[in-house]
């Protein structure tokens, strides 16, 4: 699967939540139409988590905090529970993702994932069903990262792929 596809749809999709975004009116039901709609297409998984703490950018280090507020999952697999709040640590990919204000795209072998590829709570999620990669998605609004997408393949579907455009 091609990451830049992918980040377009996620692209598409986060255009609908930037108005809510900056108006701080963004709910759970946008958020979960979002994740709903790149998985199973896309993807076996898709979580959406809204920045809620960057102070460890200003200070150099933690807190950052982020909130699932929407998931998605192929048929077949279970849904992850549609809310979380977790703080990351420094090496977090999120919290790189959404300081370097890029995609990150990290790939492993099915069902080993790394420590800090995901918040603490999604790893279980993430080696129960054979993960094998995700591309990490920084909404970025005016300068700043509200939400961050993490898009995730499993199992038998090829693991997204860089193809020169992250």
């Amino acid at each position: 699967m091609n990451a830049a596809r992918l980040r377009i749809a996620v692209r598409r999709e986060s255009a609908y939540l930037y108005p809510a975004a900056i108006n701080g009116g963004l709910t759970r039901e946008p958020i979960a139409q979002a994740a709903d709609v790149i998985v199973p297409e896309l993807a076996d998984g898709c979580g959406v988590y809204l920045v809620t703490d960057l102070t460890g950018e200003r200070y150099g280090g933690a807190p950052f905090v982020v909130e699932r507020m929407g998931t998605a999952a192929r048929p077949g697999m279970q849904r992850l529970p549609p809310y979380s709040e977790e703080q990351l640590p420094v090496a977090n990919a999120f919290v790189k993702a959404a300081r370097r204000r890029r995609p990150l795209l990290k790939t492993f072998p099915a069902g080993s994932p790394p420590p800090h590829v995901a918040p603490e709570g999604t790893l279980p999620w993430l080696t129960a069903n054979g993960a094998n990669g995700m591309l990490i998605l920084p909404v970025v609004v005016d300068g700043m990262v509200p939400a961050v997408v993490n898009v995730v393949t499993c199992g038998n579907r090829r693991r997204l792929r860089d193809n020169g455009g992250l």
